[in-house]
C-alpha cells in the first residue's frame, strides 16, 4: 500500500466555499430584475438539489420569464461565482495547516472560468499554486478517480495515499473510496445512512474537517512512522 502523507484535496463547492450565501445574494438580486419572489426562488432550489436546467425550466414555465433557460443558467453560473464570500476562518484554517508542512491540492466538478473565479472571490487561489483539478478541463468529472490521481501527480505525490475532504457523498466520499484515498465528510449536519459511503471521519464543516487533519490524522501519521522505523 503507498505511504500515508500529510496531503490532502479539497473538494470547492460547499467545502471550502458557501453555495448557499451566494445564492442568497443571487437570488435578491434575480428577485428584482424579474419579479420572482426570493422566498420561492429559494424552495425550487431546494426541491430541484442542484439540477440547474431543471431549476430554471420552472422559472420560465411558471412565470413566463421570455429567456431561455441555457441564457439563465450561464448568467446564474456567472454571478454566483462572483457572489461567493470570503471566509476568513476557512483561510486561517488553511494557513495552519500549511504552517504544519501539509501539501494541498483541489479537485472539482464545474466549469473551469467559474470555478477559478470562486478561487479568486474567496482569496484561495494562493493555497493552490499546483494541483488544481477542474472536471471541464479534463472531460472527466468526480466520483472518477482519476481526477483525484491527477491532482496527486501534480503536486508530485503520485505514489502516496492521501486525504480527502469533501461534502458530496457521491462525488467526493465514493470517489476517494474508489481512488484508495481517505475520505472525511463535510456533513453541514446531515446524517449517514446504512448505504451511504463511509468516509474515515465526518466533520460538521471545512474548518472542523481541518482541525481532524491537524490534530488525529496528523498523530495517525506520527504513528505509523514511529511503527516503520521500529
Amino acid at each position: 500500500m503507498p505511504a500515508l502523507s500529510k496531503i490532502v484535496l479539497f473538494d470547492l463547492d460547499d467545502t471550502l466555499t458557501c453555495h448557499r450565501a451566494a445564492f442568497a445574494q443571487w437570488a435578491q438580486g434575480f428577485a428584482q430584475e424579474s419579479g420572482v419572489p426570493v422566498r420561492w426562488l429559494v424552495e425550487a432550489e431546494e426541491r430541484w438539489a442542484g439540477r440547474r436546467a431543471a431549476f430554471f425550466d420552472e422559472v420560465q414555465r411558471t412565470f413566463g420569464i421570455d429567456r431561455s433557460v441555457l441564457s439563465m443558467q450561464a448568467a446564474y453560473r456567472r454571478r454566483t461565482a462572483e457572489l461567493v464570500p470570503f471566509r476568513p476562518e476557512v483561510c486561517d484554517a488553511l494557513d495552519r495547516l500549511v504552517g504544519e508542512g501539509w501539501l494541498m491540492g483541489l479537485v472539482t466538478n464545474g466549469e473551469a472560468v467559474a470555478q477559478r473565479t470562486k478561487l479568486h472571490q474567496a482569496r484561495l487561489t494562493r493555497f493552490f499554486p499546483r494541483g488544481v483539478v477542474i472536471s471541464s478541463e479534463i472531460g472527466l468529472r468526480k466520483p472518477d478517480p482519476a481526477l483525484f490521481r491527477l491532482a496527486l501527480d501534480d503536486l508530485g505525490a503520485r505514489d502516496v495515499t492521501a486525504y480527502v475532504v469533501g461534502d458530496d457523498l457521491h462525488a467526493d466520499v465514493h470517489g476517494a473510496l474508489a481512488a484508495r484515498l481517505i475520505p472525511v465528510w463535510v456533513s453541514h449536519g446531515r446524517r449517514l445512512g446504512p448505504e451511504d459511503p463511509q468516509p474515515a471521519h465526518v466533520a460538521e464543516g471545512v474548518v472542523d474537517a481541518i482541525e481532524w487533519l491537524r490534530t488525529t490524522a496528523a498523530r495517525n501519521l506520527l504513528a505509523t512512522a514511529a511503527q516503520a522505523l521500529a
